[in-house]
């Protein structure tokens, strides 16, 4: 049921579309790096955001059972699931001491920023490049 809640809290959160979002961008834009940085950690925190909303529907040592009993399954495919990468350390940590409520406030409120910012300021660029373009066809009309 922890693993459920967990896969659950990514569909219900859009987990998908924000890393294609920025998948895309660190693949489009290969300089500055920033994307290809931003996609890996950004997948990091999902996940511990995923795993803290299984936590409060079946407890941390439910879901931290569940993390190191799938952390051990053999022949996983490839980024099939993140129980299997290398950040399982630090959630198994997070999940055997869970934060306080300030903590994960200020956690949460990072990730939006940070979020909304990889989204929007690309949207910004390109919609200033398209209007350029429309402006010097315009010109040369």
């Amino acid at each position: 049921a922890a693993v459920i809640a967990h896969e659950r809290a990514h569909i219900t959160q859009r987990h998908h579309l924000i890393l294609t979002i920025v998948r895309g961008l660190a693949s489009g834009l290969p300089r500055p790096r920033i994307f290809s940085v931003a996609a890996a950690e950004l997948a990091h925190l999902l996940e511990m955001a995923a795993d803290d909303t299984a936590a409060r529907a079946h407890g941390s040592a439910h879901v931290l059972s569940a993390l190191m009993a799938l952390a051990g399954v053999p022949k996983m495919p490839r980024g099939a699931l993140a129980a299997s990468s290398a950040n399982i350390g630090e959630r198994a940590l997070r999940l055997a001491n869970p934060a306080d409520s300030r903590r994960v406030l200020r956690a949460r409120m990072t990730l939006g920023v940070i979020t909304g910012a990889l989204t929007t300021l690309p949207a910004f660029a390109l919609a200033g490049s398209i209007q350029a373009a429309a402006c010097s066809l315009v010109g040369m009309a």
